[in-house]
């Protein structure tokens, strides 16, 4: 048993497109499962011309970021790159434009799914949130026991605002085909990402029958998760997740959350994906 590297969460791995255009909490369950565990041991990276994973992943989470209801979701996965310069993860493309020693930046462009109001019945009212897509940048900074990753994103639809997620992750330790890690995130959101997510306009309160809200900006969600893998040989992975998060602060006021929902998030999940 050994000492392992860190492991990076939330990116979006997820191809949601090729299911629905809706997006919840288990969108970012997958992404851990699928892409974490390639930054455990950097070897495992193929940095050839092409590198193609593709799999499947599913499991148990929430209907909706605060709900108490949960569901099972069954989601394709998809891994897409060229050498380290050019990754495109789910509906996530990132470019690699500083590369020195242990850190890495560079833009990316992504698509944030939006919220059907016919998800859940504690919806009704709400109406419908539109998908967007988002612009940004991140920063990542790596060594062989420890990664911290930010990644802070503009959506280009009005109403949306901007979203940062602060990330971590460490290695625990390895015994054979099977390894185990430890992740933790921290998000903010502007003051208009969260009057979308998590607001209720006097349009709204009349439709739904929740009090008028109206959430200011600021750190909304912290969850911790813990993941695993089992090589199970050179070209199959079976990955898992159990995960924990709170909803903080004014999103966590929200009749949304408060009256209908509940700020303790829960979820589980496992992907299997084939490397090309």
């Amino acid at each position: 048993m050994r000492r392992i590297s860190g492991i990076w969460l939330g990116v979006a791995l997820l191809l949601s497109g090729a299911v629905s255009a809706r997006a919840d909490v288990f969108d970012s369950a997958v992404s851990v499962i699928s892409q974490g565990f390639d930054y455990i041991w950097p070897d495992d990276v193929d940095l050839e011309d092409f590198s193609l994973r593709l799999g499947v992943g599913m499991g148990v989470a929430p209907d909706y970021e605060g709900s108490d209801n949960y569901r099972f979701r069954v989601l394709p996965l998809i891994d897409l790159r060229y050498k380290d310069i050019v990754a495109l993860q789910g509906t996530r493309l990132r470019l690699n434009l500083l590369r020195e020693s242990i850190v890495s930046a560079g833009p990316l462009v992504a698509y944030e799914f939006g919220r059907d109001e016919d998800r859940n019945s504690a919806l009704e009212g709400l109406g419908d949130v539109d998908g967007t897509f988002e612009v940004g940048a991140f920063i990542e900074a790596r060594n062989k026991d420890f990664l911290v990753h930010i990644d802070f994103r503009q959506a280009l639809k009005s109403g949306h605002g901007r979203i940062l997620k602060i990330e971590a992750g460490r290695g625990l330790y390895e015994e054979g085909a099977f390894t185990l890690a430890l992740g933790g995130q921290l998000n903010w959101k502007s003051r208009k990402y969260a009057q979308t997510y998590f607001g209720v306009t006097d349009t709204q309160s009349t439709a739904s029958g929740l009090p008028v809200f109206s959430p200011d900006n600021g750190f909304f969600a912290a969850g911790v998760n813990l993941l695993s893998r089992y090589k199970i040989n050179d070209h199959w992975m079976l990955h898992g997740i159990t995960g924990y998060s709170r909803i903080l602060g004014d999103a966590a006021d929200s009749p949304l959350v408060k009256m209908r929902g509940s700020a303790n998030q829960f979820l589980a999940g496992i992907g299997v994906l084939y490397h090309f």
